[in-house]
């Protein structure tokens, strides 16, 4: 499962609401900002085949581009009591480039990406981040519930 907290997200917003950090103005200093949607599904894994699960951004620079900065809580991986998991995410920024990381046990993974710089989130999501598990690596743990936790900040280039 991806829990997702976007850097400046509203805390008044109803659960399951999209958090949005303020909108970039071309008046000021370089921003870049982000929105995060609501998983597009939770992932129940049954057995077989690789786990994925997406949570839809919206991300807008007033420079066109930016760099995403992901911590993960967890150090890279999806943790229960006592087991880790690997896992991969996938970044496809507002221009349609695909970014695919393998987290490794990272606690920071950074990708840089592009966005129009006339964008803004009034249209709803430009970009998606999926996290996925391999069926191997899946099957190393016991059965459970595993979870990490993903800040993401996004910073103008």
């Amino acid at each position: 499962m991806i829990a997702v907290c976007g850097q400046a997200a509203d805390a008044r917003a109803p659960l399951g609401a999209p958090s949005m950090a303020p909108l970039p103005s071309p008046a000021h200093a370089p921003m870049a900002s982000l929105r995060v949607y609501g998983p597009s599904q939770r992932d129940v894994w049954q057995g077989r085949g690789d786990a994925r699960q997406s949570v839809d951004l919206c991300v807008v620079s007033t420079t066109g581009r930016f760099r995403l900065r992901i911590t993960s809580q967890s150090g890279g991986a999806l943790i229960n009591h006592k087991s880790r998991i690997h896992y991969t995410l996938s970044f496809r920024d507002g221009a349609g480039a695909a970014h695919d990381v393998d987290v490794s046990d990272q606690a920071l993974v950074m990708i840089e990406g592009s966005a129009p710089s006339a964008a803004d989130c009034t249209h709803g999501p430009n970009s998606t981040l999926s996290l996925s598990a391999t069926q191997a690596d899946l099957l190393k743990g016991p059965a459970g519930e595993y979870f990490d936790r993903l800040r993401l900040v996004a910073d103008p280039l």
